[in-house]
C-alpha cells in the first residue's frame, strides 16, 4: 500500500505473499482480507472486522499504528512494535480471551486503549483485568508509553493501572 490515502479491503483474499504499507492506511474489514503472508507496517494498519485475524508476523516501524477494533482479535506469529509505533486497542466489545495471541512479542512504542470510557465521561468501571496480549514465549521488552481512553500519564491525577508484563507469567501482557 503506498500513497497517503485509505484502501479497504473486504473481501476474502487468498494471496501468501508479503504485505508491505509504506503509508497511508490500509483497512482490514474482513478477516480473512489479508491473506497469510508477512505485514510490514509503516503507515496505518487498522484491523476492523468483528473476529480473529490470523496472521504471519507483524512488523509495525517507527511513526506507524497497527489498531484493533472493538470486536477484533489477532493471532499473529511474532509481533514486533518498534520504539515510536503505536499500538491501538479498542476494548469496546472486550471478551475474557486475550485481545492479541503470538509466539513471540517484542513491545516498544505507545499502547492507545481506548473503549472504555473517556476523560469526559464520569464512569468508575467495574474492576476487571483485560489481557491484552497472550505470548507463547517471554515478551521482550515493554510499551515506551501508555494512554487509556484518551488520558495519558501526565493528563492525570490519579488513575490506577497495571499495564505490564506479568511478574508470574512473562508471556502475558495484563
Amino acid at each position: 500500500k503506498t500513497g497517503t490515502g485509505e484502501l479497504t479491503l473486504s473481501g476474502d483474499n487468498s494471496y501468501s505473499g508479503d504485505t508491505t504499507i509504506a503509508d497511508g492506511t490500509l483497512i482490514a474489514a474482513n478477516v480473512n482480507a489479508l491473506g497469510s503472508g508477512n505485514i510490514d507496517n509503516s503507515g496505518t494498519l487498522m484491523l476492523d472486522a468483528n473476529g480473529a485475524f490470523e496472521l504471519a508476523n507483524i512488523t509495525t516501524h517507527t511513526g506507524a499504528t497497527t489498531a484493533l477494533a472493538a470486536g477484533s482479535t489477532l493471532d499473529a506469529g511474532q509481533l514486533t512494535q518498534e520504539d515510536g509505533s503505536t499500538l491501538s486497542i479498542d476494548l469496546g466489545a472486550a471478551t475474557d480471551d486475550a485481545v492479541i495471541t503470538a509466539d513471540s512479542v517484542t513491545l516498544g512504542g505507545t499502547l492507545n486503549v481506548t473503549g472504555i470510557g473517556s476523560v469526559t465521561d464520569s464512569w468508575t468501571p467495574e474492576a476487571y483485568t483485560y489481557t491484552l496480549i497472550d505470548s507463547d514465549s517471554a515478551i521482550t521488552s515493554d510499551f515506551d508509553d501508555l494512554t487509556i481512553a484518551g488520558m495519558n500519564r501526565e493528563d492525570v491525577d490519579f488513575l490506577t493501572i497495571d499495564g505490564k508484563v506479568d511478574e508470574a507469567d512473562n508471556t502475558h501482557y495484563d
